[in-house]
């Protein structure tokens, strides 16, 4: 018997994704992520939704040294509220890494949830970004396509772009690399 794997093109707001071949679950269709989007994408500056998610995702206790924590939020398109999960390595402890786990399709790919690394002993703004299930040289094409700065080859250099204007600092830093077993994209606006 021949399997076909149908794929539903209605309501605008769904996209779906196909099981892996062989596989006797039936797709699971997947929300498009339509506020999960940048005012400029040059500059890693994220829309006021995409905003909206990070910052009801994560808290930020002022009692402790302003480190995140977790926090519960809602995803638009997703059913269920979503709490953020945070992880500290006793080899890097000053370093919070912060998760808000969802699946969704964005830009023609398979989003994972979002995440930001808070560095304790910095004095600049959290790295933020984005989790991907397809390979980074999938990523890094979709991702250079809609006009971010991205190694094109996907590695893990960091790609980054500073000026200097008036006696400050301006510019973008990125990252795209593959991180337990998903390809992360993480950008900071420099300012």
């Amino acid at each position: 018997m021949r399997r076909v794997n149908i794929v539903a093109a209605c309501c605008g707001a769904m996209a779906a994704v196909s099981p892996a071949a062989g596989s006797a679950e039936p797709a699971k269709v997947l929300p498009n992520l339509e506020w999960l989007d940048f005012r400029s994408p040059k500059q890693c500056e994220w829309s006021d939704e995409a905003n909206r998610v990070f910052f009801t995702g994560v808290r930020f206790d002022e009692r402790k040294d302003y480190i995140p924590v977790p926090a519960t939020t809602n995803i638009p398109g997703i059913s269920n509220l979503v709490t953020s999960r945070m992880i500290v390595t006793a080899e890097s402890p000053n370093i919070i890494t912060y998760y808000v786990d969802f699946d969704g399709r964005w830009n023609g790919l398979t989003v994972l949830g979002l995440m930001g690394i808070h560095d304790k002993d910095s004095l600049a703004g959290d790295r933020t970004g984005i989790r991907f299930a397809e390979p980074v040289g999938t990523v890094a094409r979709k991702l250079a396509q809609a006009g971010f700065l991205v190694n094109a080859n996907g590695g893990d250099d960091p790609q980054e772009t500073i000026h200097f204007e008036d006696e400050a600092l301006y510019g973008v830093s990125t990252f795209l690399g593959s991180r337990n077993g998903e390809t992360v994209f993480l950008c900071y606006e420099i300012h």
